[in-house]
């Protein structure tokens, strides 16, 4: 009886898709989130195809493709909404007994009113295991093992059934590594110009930013969880060897929450003696001692969520943080020559010449080594986004217009004193500031004159010989740009 149903989940057409568009997205990694599900359905005794389109602006790999009686799991966010649209009407096109399974960041906070929007048949609501559900599509009683799922909610006969919640995971080190060899990680590697992987460590968060929760909370829960310290590097020391990575980039919420775990972590990969390149998101507020550990362990940039320079804003959006942190943490990187990157929004309840002189204030302290500025955004399921329904200020919600960064943003809403003309002025005003204060090259030299980054660099050379050559056309590519710095965009909140 097992040998049968094996052989029958072998037989099933499961596609993972990956939506996401290079030219709208911006960001260039392998998909992570769908690499530990194609890893979970594997162990699970399934052979998914994954498609992924993140080069593919035509979708011709998905018209392509042979699709028939299939399973189809889309995870998104709200910035790809328009281009899951388009994907969903090919594969209904090509396979009219298509079942759709959606996930992410907006199916789980916009739940029931998904269903209007998108011709989805089942939505994941934050941490469910996508082969219990798989597993139920092609038992004898689908409903009936459907209704056993927590976190779930599906159609049938024409009714919307919302399942209990399902339970954040707690041990994350059970969680089997990402199976990336489906994807084109080589192509990743060639558009971007060099070999860079993302990781997660942790999941969770228990801070109450307006613009991203509760999102993040519906997603991984408001406590932390975290990958033992051996567990990550584990995984690092994996990667790292088997695609001679130049660097890895650490996308958690909050990455140094527990600056100790951070510490541990670090030491580990120094007593290992793992030599690469990373780079992190965090918040503001390291401790200067945390700082020497992750230098020392190869961190030469960490991404920061400024958002503004004035007290006001920071405190309109709880940011739970203060200006004089912002500066004191950029001091310490500028003295470990630990390069720093600013995400920056204006256009805040509250936004005024006074809060945006005061943003141009600080960064003429910090003097950020790359940046991005975006036009505050509110997202469906956020406490901004409550916030301006409520008081009749939300322009449209043409998802379209959710790109982030580009000046589209401007017309959705309209939280402060500017018109959507003036804050794009006010937008590239604050950029021209900081094309002004930074000093990308003085930054590079004094990294290149740091013993640490030398010392870890040499290591590098020789495990990994192709290392100088990518490195070299990445600093001359930046240094080319005339200090329009780096634009970084994370897809699933409003940073």
């Amino acid at each position: 009886m097992e040998t049968i149903q094996i052989k029958i989940k072998k037989e099933i057409p499961i596609f993972i898709i990956h939506p996401a568009d290079v030219y709208v997205q911006g960001g260039l990694h392998p998909p992570l989130g769908l690499a530990y599900i194609n890893s979970s359905l594997k162990n699970g005794g399934y052979k998914p195809n994954v498609v992924d389109l993140v080069f593919d602006r035509e979708l011709k790999k998905l018209k392509e493709s042979e699709l028939n009686n299939g399973i189809y799991l889309i995870s998104f966010s709200t910035v790809l909404s328009e281009r899951v649209h388009k994907i969903i009407d090919v594969i209904r096109s090509k396979d009219k007994n298509a079942i759709i399974l959606g996930g992410g960041s907006h199916p789980t906070v916009r739940k029931e009113k998904t269903f209007d929007e998108f011709e989805l048949d089942l939505i994941a609501l934050g941490e469910v295991n996508v082969t219990d559900i798989i597993d139920a599509y092609h038992s004898s009683d689908v409903y009936a093992e459907l209704s056993k799922i927590k976190g779930i909610m599906y159609k049938q006969d024409g009714k919307i059934v919302i399942n209990e919640p399902a339970e954040y995971l707690d041990n994350l080190d059970s969680v089997p590594l990402p199976s990336l060899e489906d994807f084109p990680i080589y192509e990743y590697f060639k558009i971007k110009g060099y070999r860079e992987l993302s990781l997660i460590t942790s999941r969770g968060c228990p801070y109450r930013c307006t613009f991203c929760q509760p999102i993040l909370n519906n997603l991984f829960g408001k406590k932390i969880r975290f990958q033992s310290p051996k567990r990550v590097v584990d995984e690092i020391e994996y990667f790292v060897n088997k695609l001679k990575l130049d660097v890895i980039s650490f996308n958690d919420d909050t990455f140094a929450f527990h600056q100790q775990r951070v510490i541990d972590m670090c030491k580990e990969i120094i007593d290992r003696k793992i030599h690469f390149l990373w780079r992190c998101q965090t918040r503001v507020g390291l401790k200067r001692d945390v700082l020497e550990y992750m230098k020392r362990a190869g961190c030469f940039l960490i991404e920061f969520g400024v958002e503004s320079g004035s007290q006001t804003i920071l405190d309109n959006v709880h940011k739970d943080t203060t200006v004089e942190k912002i500066i004191e943490t950029f001091k310490y990187c500028r003295e470990l020559n630990i390069l720093t990157h600013s995400f920056l929004s204006i256009g805040w309840l509250g936004e005024s010449e006074k809060t945006i002189n005061e943003t141009v204030e600080m960064l003429k302290i910090i003097k950020p080594f790359s940046y991005s500025v975006g036009i505050a955004t509110p997202y469906p399921g956020t406490y901004l986004w409550d916030d301006i329904e409520e008081k009749g200020l939300l322009i449209n919600a043409d998802w379209s217009k959710y790109d982030h960064i580009l000046d589209d943003a401007s017309r959705i809403v309209q939280l402060s004193e500017f018109t959507s003309e003036q804050l794009i002025e006010k937008k590239r005003y604050l950029e021209s500031v900081l094309r002004k204060v930074r000093q990308p090259k003085r930054d590079i030299l004094r990294l290149l004159h740091d013993k640490d980054f030398l010392i870890n660099i040499a290591h590098i050379i020789k495990n990994n010989p192709g290392f100088p050559l990518r490195m070299m056309k990445l600093t001359g590519r930046f240094l080319a740009r005339k200090g329009k710095g780096f634009t970084v965009i994370n897809p699933d909140s409003g940073a």
